[in-house]
């Protein structure tokens, strides 16, 4: 019945009397954006959900790529973390596309 009528698992045990636990967990997915400010920085977003110690863990990133922090304003919201970073390589130039690019694969694995 279950393949053929195209009804979800959990109706299908519904319809039959079966309990069933439906409790879902809230995924919430990471995103980083890499973009030139204009100026002579370039912005880090990165909007995540929080856990302790996630600020250090993406400040440390930041200074294993030689990247410099000269701004940021974190924000937490619940359980919702959006900080931006103004950020610039150690010779005060604006991050390239290579290594923005190992950067973002970089703090994606740490959220």
């Amino acid at each position: 019945d279950l393949l053929f009528e195209k009804v979800s698992v959990t109706t299908y045990l519904i319809k039959k009397g079966k309990s069933i636990s439906t409790s879902e967990k809230k995924e919430i997915s990471s995103a980083i954006d890499i973009v030139d400010s204009g100026k002579n920085f370039t912005v880090l977003k990165i909007s995540t959900k929080d856990r302790p110690g996630i600020l250090f863990q993406i400040a440390q990133i930041l200074y294993l790529a030689c990247v410099e922090i000269i701004h940021v304003q974190a924000n937490t919201i619940g359980q919702d973390v959006r900080d931006e970073f103004h950020i610039t390589l150690e010779n005060k130039e604006k991050l390239n596309e290579a290594l923005s690019v190992r950067l973002k694969k970089n703090l994606l694995n740490i959220l």
